[in-house]
């Protein structure tokens, strides 16, 4: 399928003010772009989104082969906070041109089943990184969202046609591109005695806030290890230490604790990039 039939007869361009309107209840977290994404099981990608502008643009420079729908699933269910991946290549320039428009600090609801693979994107107006230590804190919210919003497409004659308009995505030199590598250099963090976790009375070490800076970064233990030049066993100890003052007994109460570090991640990295 051609990018002028897509542009000629796709609902995000045909009836944004009715998909606008369905995303209404995302404002009470000040979400403003919301896009689905679909890749079926013969690679194919098929979408419905806010904000037709940038869609456009988003279709013309064929992002849509270095998005998080790119993402090979390691589980059923993945999330994925953007600003704290280390986007580079063409991903990197989707970012920049989302920034452009006016939005940024995405967060992705990743599901996969059946050889399928679906991408929820939420998103907010760019200067707005606060919301990042809210997404895994609201998660109940957009899951309800979400149901709401198949509920939805799925009674409107006009939004479900969304899912029979699809694009093929490229199978070589495309895919998300990040940089994975360990390097310390990527994380320069100010010395504090005790760093305060926003919306508690609980305070952490230097070094505990450091191992969860790199676990908030997709580092494993060992990779965190390696790092700081530490022993596997001082960093299990380091993050058991945190999990015990926190009250943390599973690994999604320690993303909880995680998204409210997370903004004081982001204010970091930020200063540390601008050295």
């Amino acid at each position: 399928m051609n990018l002028k039939k897509i542009y000629r007869e796709h609902p995000c361009f045909s009836h944004a003010q009715a998909f606008k309107e369905l995303c209404e209840p995302l404002k009470t977290m000040e979400i403003t772009h919301f896009s689905h994404v679909r890749v079926s099981r013969d690679g194919r990608f098929s979408f419905i989104s806010q904000n037709p502008d940038f869609v456009s643009h988003y279709l013309e420079n064929t992002y849509f082969d270095f998005d998080v729908h790119r993402i090979v699933p390691s589980r059923d269910e993945q999330y994925f906070i953007r600003d704290l991946q280390c986007l580079t290549g063409r991903t990197r320039a989707l970012q920049d041109a989302f920034n452009e428009h006016g939005f940024g600090h995405s967060f992705t609801i990743l599901r996969s089943g059946n050889g399928v693979v679906d991408a929820y994107n939420f998103a907010t107006r760019l200067g707005n990184n606060v919301i990042n230590g809210q997404y895994l804190e609201n998660l109940d919210f957009l899951k309800q969202f979400l149901l709401y919003f198949h509920d939805k497409i799925d009674t409107h004659s006009d939004l479900k046609k969304a899912y029979g308009l699809s694009l093929s995505l490229e199978k070589q030199n495309a895919g998300f591109q990040e940089d994975r590598p360990v390097c310390k250099d990527a994380l320069i963090l100010p010395f504090l005695e005790r760093v305060p976790v926003p919306g508690t009375g609980a305070y952490l070490t230097f070094r505990e806030y450091e191992c969860m800076c790199w676990l908030a970064r997709g580092k494993t233990q060992q990779e965190i290890a390696d790092i700081l030049m530490l022993s596997l066993r001082t960093v299990k100890a380091h993050v058991g230490q945190v999990r015990k003052k926190m009250g943390c007994e599973n690994q999604f109460q320690l993303g909880l604790l995680l998204s409210r570090l997370e903004s004081l991640i982001t204010i970091t990295l930020d200063n540390a990039s601008m050295g």
